[in-house]
């Protein structure tokens, strides 16, 4: 039997080897400065020289431009996010940046400028047809018309962005199946705008709508009301943080004129919010999402007491701290380094080693995963320093708690120092 399946995959393998292999374009990633320098001193050029795949990265400045993208594909993002990376309008009369194609990412920019009606910071918007897959992230969108618009789209993301003095902070027209998610949306006429004739199916949650002027929700449709069977919360469970307190179930998005209360503390309005009839948001949060998502670091503490043993008249050292506070360590941080002097007060040259006491078995499981001395791991059968009589030597001790300690609380050791005469 084992004969027949080593058979069978040398025979399969052959087959793999046999066929002809296609042509792979490797994906480029442009540079593009407004300094010289880079591939290209303009966004568009970059555009226009990329292909399906490729990556265009653009460096701090400001590029007084309006791109416009009609390649599938394309990854177009800041080197170093939107307060240093800026697109001012050359043209205010329409999109600061226009895509007219699928599967296209805008990551990080302030884009600005746009006084036009109907006309954004970014849009969306295919000429006789639908714009899919495209991702829209990490931008400022503020002062322009519209920040974010969607027109004609299925399947495309809007997350993490910024929308202030606009008219419409995000605008969807004739669009369904988006996701809306973790945006900042205040100051404006408007947080979101539902237009056209049957924007629907879109998910909206984690957003929050705060200040804006008129409404936080503006029904554009023909007729009105064709806007609704829109999902204003996650459509599956998240875990979050509030209150103190770990929590698990539906969110939707912060308004800053809800009135409900959460008598249960969860974090979550006892009451719906009306958002676009009959539409409402079942699950409103009742603060900004984003501190849902904030854990408090476990208060990790350390105090460590040094000692020092005898082993013969002849042997002796004098360790020249009693003992260290390392302060409150979070996991994945490191404290500063905290040196001990060791003097040789005996007779002979002597090896000093360190044996750390724990408190509890909680304790010494931290100091084994966690103490550094001289920069390596704790070892109890390593030599830390060998010392002639009458020299001193400093050893240098520090705590770089591992990400996945989950034990919260202060940690408690004795450093017991020996030390034995060098062979």
């Amino acid at each position: 039997m084992k004969k027949k399946l080593l058979m069978m995959a040398i025979c399969l393998t052959l087959l793999v080897l046999a066929l002809p292999a296609a042509p792979v374009l490797a994906a480029t990633t442009w540079y593009v400065d407004d300094d010289p320098g880079a591939d290209f001193t303009t966004i568009q050029a970059a555009i226009d020289a990329a292909s399906a795949g490729d990556t265009i990265i653009v460096k701090d400045g400001t590029y007084t431009e309006n791109p416009y993208v009609e390649t599938d594909g394309l990854t177009i993002q800041s080197e170093n996010g939107k307060a240093t990376t800026i697109i001012e309008a050359a043209d205010s009369e329409t999109d600061v940046f226009c895509i007219s194609a699928d599967d296209v990412t805008i990551d990080g920019f302030t884009t600005r400028g746009v006084t036009a009606e109907l006309y954004g910071g970014i849009t969306l918007y295919k000429d006789g047809g639908e714009v899919t897959g495209c991702v829209i992230r990490n931008n400022d969108c503020s002062n322009n018309d519209c920040g974010i618009i969607v027109i004609d789209g299925n399947n495309n993301t809007v997350e993490s962005n910024v929308a202030s003095d606009c008219s419409i902070g995000i605008y969807l027209s004739d669009s369904g199946g988006n996701l809306i998610t973790n945006n900042t949306l205040l100051d404006n006429d408007y947080g979101i705008g539902l237009g056209g004739q049957f924007t629907s199916s879109n998910t909206l949650y984690l957003n929050n709508f705060m200040n804006n002027a008129v409404s936080h929700v503006l029904d554009d449709n023909d007729p009105p009301g064709a806007g609704a069977a829109n999902f204003w919360n996650s459509q599956q469970e998240i875990e979050y943080y509030y209150g103190g307190s770990f929590h698990t179930g539906y969110m939707g998005n912060y308004w800053d004129d809800y009135a409900g209360a959460d008598a249960d503390g969860n974090g979550i309005g006892d009451t719906p919010y009306p958002t676009l009839d009959p539409d409402t948001d079942n699950y409103p949060l009742m603060g900004e999402y984003a501190p849902y998502f904030q854990v408090p670091p476990p208060d990790i503490s350390t105090s460590l007491t040094a000692t020092t043993n005898l082993i013969m008249p002849v042997v002796g050292i004098d360790v020249d701290r009693s003992s260290i506070d390392y302060g409150d360590i979070a996991p994945g941080e490191s404290s500063a380094v905290e040196t001990v002097g060791i003097t040789n007060t005996g007779t002979l040259d002597c090896d000093v080693t360190l044996e750390v006491d724990g408190a509890d078995d909680t304790a010494q499981d931290f100091y084994e995963v966690s103490l550094y001395i001289d920069g390596d791991l704790y070892d109890i059968a390593t030599v830390i320093a060998s010392i002639e009589v009458e020299d001193s030597q400093d050893v240098d001790t520090q705590l770089q708690v591992p990400l996945s300690w989950a034990e919260p609380g202060a940690q408690e050791a004795t450093f017991i120092f020996w030390a034995e005469a060098s062979p």
